[in-house]
């Protein structure tokens, strides 16, 4: 599904809660946001005073470009309420409604990601998880795309 539907990560820039758009945009120009927003194939809708919902549909999985392995590539894990957990999740419902969430995440085509699915995925990275001791002078090289491979594959189609 997340391979054939991709992501829509959505924002809603609120003044006093969470990042400001003028922030993450770095300008007080209305003009060179939408400017950006056009430019990234960005949706954006201004809403009352200075608020700003944004939408931008984006891969669900990428292939590696030396193995050509399919892997899991998006964020909605994070961007979901549900990464929240349950009482805090009900509680930014609660005050900003399904639509007025900052951060939100569903399938490209605007369906629901069941929550479920998304603890499936945390599940596996947590799973995939290690921790160590740093010591002075050590240094981690990542290949972030294969690090994520492990992710439920059951989902990506």
């Amino acid at each position: 599904m997340f391979g054939n539907l991709g992501i829509c990560y959505i924002r809603n820039y609120q003044e006093g809660f969470d990042l400001d758009w003028r922030v993450v945009f770095q300008t007080e120009s209305r003009d060179v946001v939408e400017a950006f927003c056009k430019a990234n194939e960005i949706t954006y809708e201004w809403l009352d005073g200075s608020s700003l919902r944004t939408r931008q549909v984006c891969q669900g999985v990428a292939n590696h470009p030396a193995t050509g392995e399919q892997l899991w590539f998006n964020q909605a894990h994070l961007f979901h309420p549900s990464a929240l957990g349950d009482e805090v999740m009900q509680d930014m419902l609660d005050i900003f409604g399904a639509d007025g969430l900052p951060r939100h995440s569903q399938f490209g085509d605007g369906t629901a990601i069941s929550p479920d699915m998304l603890a499936c995925v945390r599940e596996a990275f947590a799973a995939e998880a290690r921790s160590f001791d740093w010591q002075a002078g050590d240094v981690m090289i990542v290949d972030n795309m294969r690090a994520a491979t492990r992710s439920p594959a059951l989902f990506w189609r």
